[in-house]
């Protein structure tokens, strides 16, 4: 009863949880306790039925020693147990002595004298107790073995492996009639179900546990292998066996050595922590190793991973070993981003700090850029002042005009600088005459070249169209920036050129280059790293030999780049340099008066220039026209060329050449003229007509053509040598013209009392008449008092009790004659895009920056009010 009760507790114990080794104990537990039930039935039957019950108890007995031999296997997890030939030997036996057990009552083959209750045992009894202690002794030697084997690492085998033996030494006793008299084998079973059972929970436990580690180590996304002291890779995770295509669940054992051969094939530096094999690692005292490797992927990608392996020991000994790879590729990646972050940090404080230095060290040379023109308006002010003679007076006066400029463009450079940081700066698109705004710079740098008696050559491309679409004034701009470096830093009497030239045409624009190129001192690799960063300077003291704020190429850059082109410097030092960019413009698609070109098939030329570059330039542009185009380097090659061919029509003659210059020469060409026409001598120089006019015309100069020169003024000047006169004003001869605007009357509109001397005395010569109001108020009484009195309003913006702008306003909304129509010019130094628009937006027609020009508010005065 009690084997029953322990039997089904153990059934719902163990439940759907027993293993191989569970159930062939509960197998053998339900033969003994048919052995037992039959047993106690044999005692208690008759003697008709005892034979059969006893043969049944003697079945049960035969298939308890195999039963045993194969608990014994599954409990040691002997490779047997998988073995088809012993599971049909251990299944075959018993079940044939069973037969032999179950026929001999009948035929009386196995007790040759049966007797009750206790017969005399046969020869085939005897057979039988043979196989069968055969077998319990097999079983017993085996688990001793295993009890021995694995008593150290798990002592509760000992208790497992006594209680087994116990039951089966008991029945051995009995049978041999020795000291037990009674069979009291169940009572031993009884003893190794308990054992048993004992070992069972803890074996469940141990399970369990071991479950639990393989369910946790399945969910890491590090690889973790288990191996034991002879390199064998006892367990493994579910991302060990995605890492490493060894470890497939077919393969019976693996090494840890495979997996090290496998990592050392695989990387290409391989560490030499991974050069271990694990008997050196496992009988090695290293506790453990770490180390990191970078693995290729089947997918053709590398990962960074870090190993770590430690060894396991049990009193001292290494038992084996857990080893770890984890992905570090995104930690990798992180720490690498981090290392990047803080060295653009480093790199930004770096920048931080020299920006800081470089701002000292500009506002240094800003106070000696403004200070210096300052000290000279000053001190030539008062030079001015206490001079008697006229030139004295002058002469201060000159040098006052010269550091005012100065000081003005220190000012612009430093606003422009300002809008840029702030990103304010803008571009105001409209459509321009290419080569007029060539002509513009031209004239504004021509003077500098002059004192400094350089040359200046100008090539524009043919291709580039005449008028483009684009901001000219900042375009002008930058053109001004580089020539006034290439003027600065290039000695006397050297050469300039501005180049132009269309590189590409499509439907979104024209992209246009231009190169600036001077024979000045150049530049070293370590100063033209300088030149385009803002409040850097190639030379950075204050008392260096050039001049400037150091802002201007940084400006040029940044407007360069706005129009969608880059800029970059070539230059070796002492050998010039080229200044190069890009710009894009859109062409202009409306029709434009070009300079009527008669027809010049007969016309012969001949021009004499020392710059080949000039003379490349005339033929060009000549020849392109139908005209025919000689061209001599000297005085000298160009009277034998006169000679030679006779008289030209017209002669283009430089004024500066080696050994002759241009007024001998023209001399010459006067007095030696072989035929009865009177051929035109035409003056190509950089320097001012009025310098050189009377002796140019008492040699026989009849035209001046200044330099550089432009494809219109060449038009111009043939054109007006063959009776149609196309020339513009700035390129005849000068004539004494004095605006006069006598008739007209004006309204200033100026709070500042000196601004308001200074207009009166800058257009005093034209005998306009002029009204002035100190605020907006005043102005708007006064025109509304009187609105047919005044032709034009100049009108300053930032005035107290009410500014220019509502004062605008105010005017444009009276209902009165004049009011919508009469012109309102801005006069402000907010000269801005923004404040420009803001005037025309309240009413305004145009905008005079401050301080002003005489030649600005002339052109606005001939502008609203000349054609009157």
């Amino acid at each position: 009863m009690c084997c029953i009760i322990l039997y089904i507790l153990g059934l719902l114990w163990f439940g759907g949880k027993r293993d191989a080794c569970s159930k062939c104990f509960f197998t053998l537990g339900v033969i003994v306790f048919f052995w037992v039930l039959l047993n106690a039935i044999a005692l208690t039957s008759s003697a008709s039925a005892f034979p059969f019950v006893y043969s049944l108890r003697m079945v049960c007995i035969c298939y308890i020693p195999f039963s045993t031999l194969w608990l014994f296997m599954n409990l040691a997890s002997s490779k047997w147990t998988k073995s088809r030939v012993i599971q049909i030997v251990l299944l075959t036996i018993p079940s044939l002595d069973a037969l032999t057990v179950l026929t001999n009552p009948l035929h009386k083959l196995m007790f040759l004298n049966y007797t009750f209750p206790k017969p005399i045992y046969g020869i085939l009894f005897w057979v039988h107790m043979v196989v069968s202690f055969t077998f319990v002794l097999i079983a017993f030697l085996y688990i001793m073995w295993y009890v021995v084997k694995n008593a150290r690492s798990q002592p509760i085998v000992i208790l497992a492996g006594i209680g087994i033996i116990l039951p089966y030494f008991l029945n051995v006793m009995y049978s041999l009639g020795g000291i037990i008299r009674y069979d009291i084998t169940p009572l031993g079973y009884f003893v190794t179900f308990i054992l048993y059972a004992v070992s069972s929970f803890h074996s469940h436990l141990l399970n369990f546990r071991t479950l639990s580690l393989t369910k946790m180590q399945d969910l890491l996304e590090d690889a973790v292998l288990v191996a034991r002291e002879d390199g064998i890779i006892t367990d493994y995770n579910q991302s060990a066996a995605d890492l490493f295509p060894q470890l497939e669940p077919s393969a019976s054992v693996i090494s840890i050595n495979t997996i090290f051969s496998y990592l050392q094939e695989q990387i290409l530096d391989c560490p030499p922590e991974l050069k271990l094999d694990a008997q050196s690692l496992l009988s090695s005292k290293m506790e453990s190793i770490d180390t990191e490797f970078r693995l290729p992927m089947p997918n053709g990608t590398e990962r960074n991973y870090s190993m770590t392996v430690r060894t396991m020991t049990s009193r001292e000994k290494v038992v084996g070993c857990i080893v770890m790879l984890s992905d570090i590729t995104e930690h990798r990646s992180m720490i690498s981003e981090i290392h990047e972050q803080n060295n653009k940090l480093v790199e930004l404080k770096e920048s931080a700090e020299a920006a800081s230095i470089a701002k000292s060290s500009f506002l240094a040379n800003m106070s000696h850029e403004i200070r210096t023109p300052m000290n000279a308006i000053i001190g030539m002010t008062s030079i001015g002042k206490s001079a008697t003679d006229v030139e004295r007076k002058d002469y201060a006066f000159e040098k006052i005009e010269l550091a005012s400029t100065h000081l003005l463009g220190v000012i612009n450079d430093i606003l422009d600088m300002s809008k840029i940081e702030a990103g304010k700066l803008e571009l105001s698109h409209s459509e321009f005459s290419f080569e007029k705004m060539l002509q513009k710079v031209a004239g504004v740098i021509n003077f500098r070249m002059e004192e400094k008696q350089q040359n200046f050559a100008v090539h524009i491309d043919r291709k580039i169209p005449s008028y483009l679409i684009g901001d000219d004034q900042r375009l002008a701009q930058v053109i001004t920036n580089l020539l006034s470096n290439a003027v600065k830093f290039t000695p006397a009497q050297g050469s300039i050129r501005l180049n132009t030239q269309l590189l590409s045409s499509d439907q979104d624009g024209d992209t246009i280059q231009m190169e600036v190129i001077d024979t000045g001192i150049g530049l070293s690799p370590e100063q033209q790293s300088k030149l385009f960063s803002s409040f850097q300077q190639a030379e950075g003291s204050t008392s260096r030999k050039f001049g400037g704020t150091g802002l201007g190429l940084a400006i040029s850059k940044h407007i360069v780049e706005m129009m969608g082109g880059t800029i970059w410097i070539q230059s070796e030092l002492g050998k010039g340099a080229t200044f190069t960019f890009t710009v894009k413009m859109k062409h202009a698609d409306s029709v434009h008066h070009q300079p009527a070109v008669l027809s010049w098939n007969n016309l012969r030329t001949l021009v004499v220039d020392d710059d080949e570059s000039v003379l490349e330039y005339f033929e060009e542009n000549m020849v392109s026209n139908g005209a025919s185009c000689d061209t001599a380097i000297c005085g000298k090659n160009a009277l034998s060329d006169i000679d030679r061919y006779g008289d030209y029509d017209i002669y283009f003659v430089d004024l500066k050449m080696p050994d002759m210059d241009g007024i001998e020469l023209t001399r010459r060409i006067k007095a030696s003229r072989v035929s009865t026409n009177n051929p035109v001598v035409i003056m190509i120089s950089g320097t001012e007509w009025s310098t050189i006019a009377d002796e140019a015309k008492s040699a026989g100069v009849d035209k001046f053509l200044q330099k550089p020169l432009f494809p219109s003024d060449i038009i111009d000047i043939v054109n007006e040598c063959l009776g149609t006169s196309e020339l513009d004003s700035a390129n005849q001869l000068p004539l004494d013209e004095v605006d006069d605007f006598a008739n007209f009357q004006l309204l200033l509109a100026e709070d500042v009392e000196i601004n308001r001397e200074i207009l009166m005395a800058l257009l005093e010569s034209t005998q306009i008449q002029i009204d002035c109001a100190e605020n907006g108020e005043e102005a708007l009484r006064m025109f509304r008092t009187n609105p047919e009195r005044y032709d034009m309003i100049f009108m300053d913006v930032q005035m107290p009790k009410m500014d220019g702008y509502e004062a605008t306003r105010k005017i444009r909304d009276l209902n009165i004659p004049n009011a919508k129509d009469i012109p309102i010019v801005a006069m402000t130094a907010n000269v801005f895009k923004e404040d420009i628009e803001h005037c025309l937006a309240c009413g305004m027609n145009d905008h005079v920056g401050k301080p002003l020009d005489i030649d600005d508010v002339l052109h606005v005065l001939r502008r609203y009010v000349g054609h009157k």
